[in-house]
C-alpha cells in the first residue's frame, strides 16, 4: 500500500495557481502524513475502521468501499488542498 500512495501522491497534477514550490511543499507535508499513517489498517476485510470511515466521509464517499483514494485524498487535505473526490474513479 505505502507504495500505491507515494505512486499516487507523486502522480498527481500541479494547480496552475500554484508555484512549484508551493507545491512541493504541499506534497512534502502530505506525504510526511502518509507516512506518520502507514500500518494502518481495516478490521477484517470490511475495508472499513472507525479512522478510514472518516475519512471517507471527509471524501464524500460511501463508507466500506477500497479506501486508498480516501487517503491520499486525506493526506492532501491535512497538507492544506481539497483534491475532488473523483480521485478514487
Amino acid at each position: 500500500m505505502r507504495t500505491l500512495v507515494i505512486a499516487l501522491l507523486a502522480a498527481l497534477a500541479v494547480p496552475a495557481t500554484a508555484s512549484a514550490r508551493d507545491m512541493a511543499k504541499l506534497r512534502e507535508r502530505a506525504v510526511r502524513w502518509a507516512i506518520a499513517h502507514a500500518g494502518l489498517h481495516e478490521r477484517g476485510m470490511t475495508n472499513r475502521s472507525p479512522q478510514i470511515d472518516r475519512w471517507e466521509r471527509d471524501m464524500g464517499i460511501r463508507i466500506g468501499q477500497p479506501w486508498c483514494g480516501a487517503f491520499v485524498h486525506q493526506a492532501f487535505l491535512r497538507a492544506g488542498l481539497r483534491l475532488s473526490a473523483r480521485l478514487i474513479d
